[in-house]
């Protein structure tokens, strides 16, 4: 038990130390800036049009109490981190409190720590991606265990209301998780429990009930409006060609396909002796399935990787369709999170990289029915014991591994020396050229958009609102350079007032500080030209105001 406990304490420690390491500002900064522009009166589904309204509200209240206790945003970045990491911690916990039914408590508490060694996309902060992952995790986790260990009604409307959350943090969700719906009702009926599956209905309903109150109280009007703008504001997806073209790109980046064949033979010739040639090939599938010479970014690996191992899951249930624990967690969790990593998959400009969020549960059920399959056999009891540890913690310190490689959108972690002693990324170790970037954006803001009530900021830089408490001006704070029909954002400046101060980037504001392009036709960079003029510029930005 202290070795357990003493592999959580370390998992944790490096995790918490990694919260500490990187500065982006693009998708972080849009995870705690819409929350934030809510704050400064924005109004949702009217002043704000991108759909990472529907999480950002789940995340309005702690940034909204951050706001008040800290008189601004100082800090507030590594604040939505530390939220991050106690989010994944209550993740941890739940899923330990299921599978210590399953398996015995030490492993139990070893693949729960999973939970705290992975940062999708290695941004450790929660946003829609985060979230949603978590509360799926949840939410399958104790459907499995209200219908087969405990039926308290407490944990159907808990699991419910998790799936619910995981529905309005990704809402393309909508679509596992009606078929979750029929699922469970298809057991509760078989087990005559169909008054707790109104429990998990109402559990779902009230996480929603807060959101259709916003949308209530924005008018049909505005949010027919921002449904159908979504395209032009960030909203990806596409057509089921996609589904079929990215499983393919998967597949043909599986890591040692014919390898793994074999080690799956083996496992499939020898499951009912159970011999120590069973057991070694089982320990083997998260080895074989890492992507160790995968081309694709560093930030991704941890996703590829539970994409990868999860899928493995179908073959152990076909071996062992017999054993009815496996039959359970293949159905209850391993089901719906592969129907959640096609979603993800479908919906998400990441493809099949993004489908790991969703297959993060039956990531980890499957290292759960390795640990369960090695007990079954008559081995020692201490060679089972050293088998199924070394499963989770084979993981847990790969995982680690990924976070301290890659830093989203930032340098290598060991060139990250400069420390942010002021504004919303304060605490945060971060390159030189960003560190001096914040500097002079923030001394010029002070100088010259001192006494603006709004403020506007094009292209690609969402974290400029995060550096005062100006109110934004736009109806999306994150403005991409390739955006189809600007002329919505430019309609929305005209009818509901123009910002007293523009920013206008020239550079991404990334390693190699990437020149952006703006085009003769863009309508929202003309109507900058034809109402304001250039009071300062520096190698970062133009800053205008009106003429």
């Amino acid at each position: 038990m202290l070795f357990a406990f003493l592999a959580v304490i370390t998992t944790l420690a490096l995790t918490y130390r990694r919260l500490f390491y990187g500065v982006d500002f693009t998708d972080e900064a849009f995870y705690s800036g819409i929350p934030y522009e809510f704050v400064l009166g924005i109004r949702p589904f009217i002043d704000e049009l991108n759909f990472l309204t529907f999480p950002s509200l789940i995340l309005y209240p702690f940034i909204k109490v951050f706001y008040m206790l800290n008189n601004g945003t100082e800090g507030l970045i590594l604040y939505n981190r530390h939220l991050f990491l106690l989010f994944f911690i209550m993740v941890s916990c739940i899923v330990f409190f299921v599978l210590r039914r399953v398996i015995f408590v030490q492993a139990a508490i070893l693949v729960s720590a999973t939970c705290l060694a992975f940062i999708p996309l290695n941004i450790p902060a929660l946003g829609y991606n985060t979230l949603s992952t978590g509360m799926l995790t949840i939410g399958f986790f104790l459907s499995y265990y209200a219908i087969y260990h405990n039926r308290k009604p407490l944990y159907f409307l808990l699991s419910g209301f998790a799936l619910g959350l995981a529905v309005v943090s990704y809402p393309t969700l909508i679509i596992p998780f009606i078929v979750y719906i029929l699922i469970l009702l298809g057991f509760l009926i078989k087990k005559s429990s169909i008054s707790t599956w109104f429990l998990f209905i109402a559990g779902s309903t009230l996480a929603a009930i807060p959101i259709l109150i916003m949308m209530w109280m924005a008018g049909i009007d505005n949010v027919i409006y921002f449904i159908e703008n979504l395209g032009y504001v960030g909203k990806q997806g596409g057509g089921t060609e996609k589904i079929w073209d990215h499983i393919g790109l998967w597949y043909s980046n599986l890591p040692n396909k014919w390898i793994l064949l074999v080690v799956l033979l083996i496992i499939a010739l020898t499951a009912k002796k159970k011999n120590m040639l069973y057991l070694l090939s089982l320990v083997l599938l998260p080895v074989l399935s890492f992507p160790f010479q995968s081309k694709e970014p560093l930030f991704v690996h941890s996703q590829i990787w539970v994409t990868n191992y999860s899928m493995l899951m179908l073959v152990l249930f076909i071996i062992h369709m017999k054993d009815k624990t496996i039959r359970r967690m293949f159905t209850l969790i391993f089901l719906p999170s592969l129907l959640a990593g096609i979603t993800y998959l479908w919906s998400s400009s990441n493809g099949y990289l993004a489908s790991g969020l969703g297959l993060f549960p039956a990531f980890l059920a499957l290292s759960g029915l390795i640990i369960y399959l090695i007990q079954q056999s008559e081995s020692h009891k201490s060679v089972k014991t050293v088998l199924s540890f070394s499963v989770p913690l084979f993981i847990i310190i790969n995982l680690l591994l990924l976070q301290q490689q890659s830093v989203y959108r930032d340098q290598d972690i060991n060139t990250l020396t400069n420390k942010v002693e002021s504004g919303p990324y304060k605490g945060l170790f971060t390159s030189k050229t960003k560190s001096e970037f914040m500097e002079t954006l923030r001394k010029d803001m002070n100088l010259y958009a001192k006494g603006s009530k709004t403020i506007f900021f094009y292209n690609h830089f969402p974290a400029g609102y995060l550096f005062s408490d100006i109110k934004p001006a736009g109806n999306t704070i994150w403005i991409f350079y390739y955006s189809k029909n600007r002329y919505i954002h430019a309609d929305y400046l005209e009818k509901n007032g123009e910002p007293d101060t523009v920013i206008r980037m020239k550079v991404l504001v990334d390693a190699n500080l990437t020149p952006l392009r703006y085009y003769k036709k863009d309508e929202l960079n003309n109507l900058i030209k034809e109402k304001y003029r250039i009071v300062h510029t520096n190698q970062y930005y133009d800053l205008l105001q009106k003429k």
